[in-house]
């Protein structure tokens, strides 16, 4: 989002995927727990999560910013006066 001028925008959109989320994964895991118990919920809310860091991963490869150059010139105080 860097000088994009959409940082609010971002912000405001991942606040709500995690409220939606809180909201879904209580309503999901109080369904396994009722049909198959509470170790089975942990695993699939695991599950869940381990397919969230994935397709992350995949969709936000890490890569090294590039380094940048800097368009001063060096300071020399002999020039300066």
């Amino acid at each position: 989002m860097r000088n994009t001028g959409r940082f609010n925008v971002a912000q405001g959109a991942v606040a709500t995927a995690q409220g939606i989320s809180a909201a879904l994964s209580t309503a999901f895991a109080g369904i396994v727990v009722v049909k198959a118990g509470y170790s089975a919920a942990f695993l699939a809310l695991g599950a869940v999560a381990a397919m969230g860091f994935i397709v992350f991963g995949l969709a936000f490869p890490a890569r090294a910013p590039a380094p940048r150059q800097s368009r001063q010139q060096p300071h020399d105080p002999i020039a300066a006066e």
